[in-house]
């Protein structure tokens, strides 16, 4: 039976809304905090935003910095109850990022079935997931990038130009995304290509990427599994049953090359970027999904001898997909924070004075500036925009110090007074053994006294 329209729209609407509300309805079960660590750098910056309006100096990290003043989060500090905006809207602006994709894939005479099996795979994948449950920009750069695509094939070039316009205001290294999407707009709309625009799109990846690059060799410096793939461990990663897909849907395309070229080179220009500006990847992702909805697509519609045989074949398919999203969903409502460490933050915050610095792991850097307030040694910001990375250098050299006296040293120059574990750091992500680096030194000297301790969590005090 082939359905309507409007029913595959609710169906596909449904799908979305029941994906990206269940990882935060089952994690307020046991845990209220918001997902992802990234999410509390934007409270932060909201709170910060509210108390003491437009800062010209972060002093929640060592020595202070400029402050980056982000325009969502701004906005964000003028309206009630943040704290549920931050976590419901991501939902609601992925669930119209849904509807405006479905409308600009109708528009561009794309398919019917083509069109609702691209959304599924896009709705399935983890990095869809991900993107739309945890607050960021880019929740905000999606919506607002399908919003002008669908004005722009609606003729309404004004407003379009006005949207992409606030696009580059939020992140002007979303610029190379913006002249590909107009090189495609040229391509399907007026049937012809636009090379400068995409030689133009090439140059401007290339400007993006040699601003957070110190060599082209460093481009290539990461590209674990691990990294990239939901099923290995990735918090932002593809998922292999939609990757398959993909490729599938790769090849069949190629049979019609001379059509689908202008996709191609678009999806060979956005990969470098997405390379170093990992969040980024949720636009590779709408490439991919493109190629795996025409492979679902054509099983789909092809005909079978035994009408059974293609039952079960997109059965299968749609159990992968959906293996995938669960196994996916089941990490994500066990994302950090969890409750042991807000609460031990909670108490660092009420024991401890507002010019002591926090020692920890880079990436906890934000969650300790919001829940504490107390300055940290590095951050996520300082990891991504610093080129030397002297600060990253530093830490691990007092995690991995096994001598007093070194350690004293490099603690001292950044005036540090607690350090901050958990129990990922002694489980993997910077020692494996009780005994290894400076945890050997916190029971071993006088120097370093544990004042907290709680589910895995500690706080050592150091006296200089």
């Amino acid at each position: 039976m082939k359905l309507r329209q409007e029913a595959k729209l609710i169906i596909l609407m449904l799908l979305c809304s029941s994906i990206l509300l269940i990882p935060h309805v089952v994690r307020k079960i046991s845990n209220p905090n918001p997902i992802g660590l990234d999410t509390y750098y934007h409270l932060r910056s909201i709170e910060s935003f509210k108390q003491h309006g437009i800062q010209r100096e972060d002093n929640l990290i060592f020595g202070s910095r400029p402050y980056k003043i982000n325009i969502i989060d701004l906005v964000m500090s003028l309206m009630p109850n943040t704290s549920f905006l931050v976590e419901f809207l991501p939902f609601f602006l992925g669930t119209l990022s849904v509807f405006l994709l479905y409308l600009i894939l109708r528009e561009v005479e794309i398919e019917s079935n083509t069109v609702f099996s691209i959304i599924v795979v896009l709705i399935a994948s983890p990095i869809f997931i991900y993107s739309f449950t945890v607050f960021s920009e880019i929740p905000f750069l999606v919506f607002l990038l399908f919003l002008a695509t669908y004005l722009l094939l609606k003729n309404r070039y004004i407003v379009s130009t006005l949207i992409l316009c606030v696009l580059l205001i939020l992140n002007i290294q979303i610029i190379p995304f913006i002249a590909l999407l107009l090189a495609l707009y040229y391509k399907f709309e007026r049937g012809k290509t636009n090379w400068r625009l995409l030689v133009a799109a090439v140059i401007m990846v290339a400007l993006v990427v040699s601003t957070r690059l110190n060599s082209v060799s460093e481009l290539f410096s990461d590209l674990s599994l691990k990294r990239f793939i939901a099923d290995f461990g990735s918090e932002l990663g593809f998922g292999i049953f939609g990757l398959c897909l993909s490729s599938i849907g790769l090849l069949y395309s190629w049979k019609n090359k001379k059509e689908y070229y202008i996709i191609y080179l678009t999806l060979l220009i956005f990969t470098p970027i997405v390379l170093v500006i990992h969040e980024f990847i949720i636009f590779l992702e709408l490439l991919l999904a493109y190629f795996a909805g025409i492979a679902l697509a054509k099983i789909y519609n092809r005909k079978w001898g035994v009408s059974i045989l293609k039952t079960y074949s997109i059965l299968l398919i749609v159990c992968g997909l959906m293996f995938s999203s669960i196994s996916f969903i089941d990490r994500e409502i066990n994302f950090p924070p969890y409750k042991e460490e807000i609460l031990s933050l909670n108490w660092l915050k009420s024991n401890s004075t507002k010019d002591d610095v926090v020692l920890s792991h880079y990436k906890y850097g934000y969650l300790i500036q919001s829940v504490s307030e107390r300055s940290v040694v590095a951050d996520k910001i300082y990891f991504l925009t610093s080129k030397q990375k002297t600060r990253i250098n530093d830490v691990n050299l007092i995690f991995n110090s096994r001598h007093l006296e070194d350690a004293q040293n490099l603690l001292n120059k950044y005036n540090i007074s607690y350090i901050w574990i958990n129990g990922a750091m002694k489980q993997g992500e910077v020692w494996r053994r009780d005994d290894e680096g400076i945890l050997f030194l916190l029971s071993n000297s006088e120097k370093f006294k544990r004042v907290y301790e709680y589910h895995g969590v500690e706080i050592w005090s150091y006296e200089k």
